[in-house]
């Protein structure tokens, strides 16, 4: 996997320049921003404070959100119409002038787009304009996504693949969270410089509340769960493309099996109902718990009361919410996938299955033996150490100096190295 060299790599010379404490001026595109909640917001929120904390400026250029009043000058909103596409997604309906005009007051440097609509095509237009370095990070794997557009007839992979290249071909290099999303971009892009810099949570924010022994039980008996059960927690958007209806399924016969057992769904989305029905088909609708949509900072309290995380996606690009589970000193449970590798290792922390009947038969282990499952709760939570939102940022500001060095054409790609 091919990757920039560091600044001192190229320069040796130049060695304690590069030392020297420099703050940019970063420009990031996006056509969805808080108060949306999903990892991708998530992602960019986390990454401004992140700069911004280490005394860099970052403009955000995004959407307007219905009843939301904006009040930092530094994020820059347009009007925006739905994207669909089952997701909270808009199209922002960009007044390129005024982009510019931000552009040049602040005296931006760098442009990072965080999307693949109008504010990516905006982002493109003010590169050129300015002759700005523009990076880009593959967030979703949108051929996962098809279904939503006439089931994937007009939407296919060969137009989604087409439009990905049209629209980052010219970056000076892409951002990958993952071996896998490097992988797919490395083939999708030949000869472009791929940087992989794995997704990071701001440790601070989520675990900065902590929990009593009878706020723990409130929670559980809030969400229907006993003292004595064991929770199986799965947090993200109840959408087709997570296979959550395909994880209740692999997961149900443990269910019958134990009935002191519980599987949570954390979250929204169009599956839910679907969701919720085939629990009752497979009859341990009583076992399956559905909470809808949780504010982000109340989830920490419903992952510290379950007992394992577990996910039949294989749409992930780095998930977010399994790097929270983590946190939270919960062992994984995935299908085999590269979006995964470094998150899960498999038997330190979790497990990686080649099949979802694997899901049933490792969550079956776990729950039934205690020692381990204390061994693994150790693991995770020593190895989402390395997926802080402070590490993070010190990786994308390492990344944006070499790039604003010069240093980004020419290298070897993800394909090529």
């Amino acid at each position: 996997m091919g990757r920039l060299p560091t600044a001192e790599e190229k320069c040796p010379g130049r060695k304690d320049e590069f030392k020297r404490p420099v703050f940019l001026n970063i420009g990031i595109f996006t056509d969805c921003y808080v108060p949306v909640k999903n990892g991708v917001v998530t992602s960019i929120s986390q990454l401004k404070a992140g700069l911004e904390a280490r005394g860099h400026r970052v403009v955000i250029f995004t959407v307007n959100e219905k009843n939301y009043l904006e009040t930092d000058p530094d994020v820059i909103r347009f009007r925006s119409i739905p994207i669909g596409l089952g997701t909270e997604l808009s199209c922002g309906l960009v007044n390129q002038a005024r982009v510019n005009r931000v552009i040049r007051e602040a005296k931006i440097e760098l442009l990072h787009s965080h999307t693949e609509f109008n504010l990516c095509i905006s982002a493109i237009i003010a590169a050129r304009k300015f002759a700005l370095p523009r990076v880009q990070t593959g967030h979703t794997m949108w051929e996962e996504y098809n279904h939503y557009i006439l089931n994937g007839w007009l939407f296919n992979r060969s137009l989604v693949r087409f439009l990905l290249r049209s629209l980052f071909g010219g970056c000076a290099a892409l951002v990958a969270p993952s071996v896998k999303s490097a992988k797919y971009f490395g083939h999708l892009l030949p000869h472009m410089p791929i940087e992989i810099i794995p997704n990071g949570v701001n440790s601070e924010s989520f675990m900065k509340r902590t929990y009593s022994g009878p706020e723990l039980a409130e929670i559980r008996d809030g969400l229907g769960i006993s003292p004595q059960d064991k929770v199986i927690l799965f947090v993200g958007r109840i959408g087709r493309e997570k296979r959550v209806v395909t994880l209740l399924e692999s997961i149900a016969s443990l269910l019958r099996q134990r009935r002191d057992t519980r599987l949570v769904f954390v979250g929204d989305g169009p599956e839910l109902n679907e969701l919720r029905e085939r629990g009752q088909s497979l009859s341990v609708e009583n076992q399956v718990i559905c909470t809808g949509y949780v504010d982000w900072e109340f989830i920490s309290g419903i992952y510290r009361v379950s007992d394992l995380f577990v996910t039949a996606s294989m749409s992930e690009v780095h998930s977010m919410t399994m790097i929270e589970a983590m946190m939270c000193s919960l062992p994984v449970i995935a299908r085999k996938d590269d979006s995964f590798l470094g998150s899960v290792q498999d038997g330190v922390n979790g497990y990686l299955v080649e099949s979802d009947e694997g899901l049933c038969e490792k969550a079956t282990e776990l729950l039934a033996d205690e020692e381990k499952l204390a061994q693994f709760r150790q693991a995770s939570w020593r190895i989402a150490g390395e997926f802080t939102g402070q590490r993070h940022a010190d990786r994308m500001v390492e990344f944006y100096q070499r790039i604003l060095k010069g240093i980004g054409t020419g290298l070897p790609s993800a394909g090529e190295a």
